[in-house]
């Protein structure tokens, strides 16, 4: 007769949690009485067993009997955001009866098994399919171009996530594929993918991220942030942690000196105005690609 799978090795390939009653049913009633009284399981509301230190967003969602979903399955997953969720996103079963705890957020729908991860958690290309439907687009932004750069390692491929998104429900769903049409695994970080979102929608302006810049005067291949080649307009984000300090400002004046002697356009924006001004740094681009552009017929 086969030994009974020790109570934290279910628990760990359940994800962190399960019911009591497959712990039951699995022979394990004094070894989960045991790790009860010991503090090496938790009791949850719901019938629900779980290992102690499950991060909040896992224990608030196996707490109600759901998942984490959105915005905080994309925290969960590690991708790069906008900003961080000011709530936990639970999604349980469409006729549950859980009702939504204080900081969490309750989403009733029915999921497909493959829409669910292990360890009670959306999929990445679930997460990335339901914040695409209902995040602002520079915020879904964010996390689909994060999520690509992820797939590199973990396989997720653009190919997966449309298929994910058309399989979503009508409502939604062109939003969901309009966002990963445009998504790049190019893109640095979130500070990159919400300058991008801003500047798309610019007529006679197409961006590359991480955009080739040719060689320096010194024989140096040089790459850009957001990168339109046939304007020679280069759009940088800058952060003052990665160009504080003498030597990087040395490096910068000479960097910017050089594409402008060659030639480029070069436009520098911070994350305030990026962040909290998108219609100051839109306004700006315009302004610029309007007189490139203008330029650029007259040659």
């Amino acid at each position: 007769m086969c030994a009974a799978p020790a109570l934290t090795d279910v628990l760990r390939v359940r994800g962190g949690a399960t019911t009591r009653k497959e712990l039951l049913d699995l022979g394990l009633r004094n070894e989960l009485d045991t790790a009860l009284s010991a503090g090496q399981a938790v009791a949850l509301t719901g019938a629900r067993v779980a290992l102690p230190g499950l991060p909040d967003d896992k224990s608030a969602a196996l707490a109600i009997g759901g998942v984490v979903s959105g915005l905080s399955a994309a925290r969960v997953w590690g991708w790069s955001l906008k900003h961080e969720p000011t709530k936990i996103e639970v999604t349980v079963p469409r006729n549950s009866s859980r009702k939504a705890r204080p900081g969490v957020v309750v989403r009733r729908r029915d999921l497909p098994s493959d829409a669910v991860g292990p360890g009670a958690i959306t999929s990445r290309a679930r997460t990335v399919a339901d914040c695409a439907r209902q995040l602002p687009f520079d915020e879904a932004l964010c996390i689909a171009d994060s999520a690509l750069r992820d797939g590199l390692v973990t396989g997720l491929t653009r190919r997966d996530l449309i298929a994910e998104a058309e399989a979503l429900p009508r409502t939604g769903r062109q939003r969901a594929l309009d966002v990963i049409a445009v998504a790049d695994q190019r893109a640095a970080n979130a500070f990159e993918s919400v300058t991008r979102a801003i500047v798309l929608p610019i007529a006679g302006l197409s961006v590359t991220p991480q955009g080739d810049l040719g060689f320096s005067d010194a024989g140096a291949e040089q790459y850009g942030d957001l990168v339109d080649a046939r304007l020679q307009l280069l759009i940088e984000c800058e952060s003052w942690a990665y160009h504080s300090g003498e030597e990087p400002f040395r490096r910068d004046i000479r960097r910017y000196t050089d594409l402008v002697a060659r030639g480029w356009t070069v436009l520098r924006f911070v994350w305030e105005d990026v962040m909290q001004r998108p219609e100051y740094v839109r306004r700006q681009v315009e302004r610029v690609v309007t007189r490139l552009s203008t330029t650029a017929r007259l040659r």
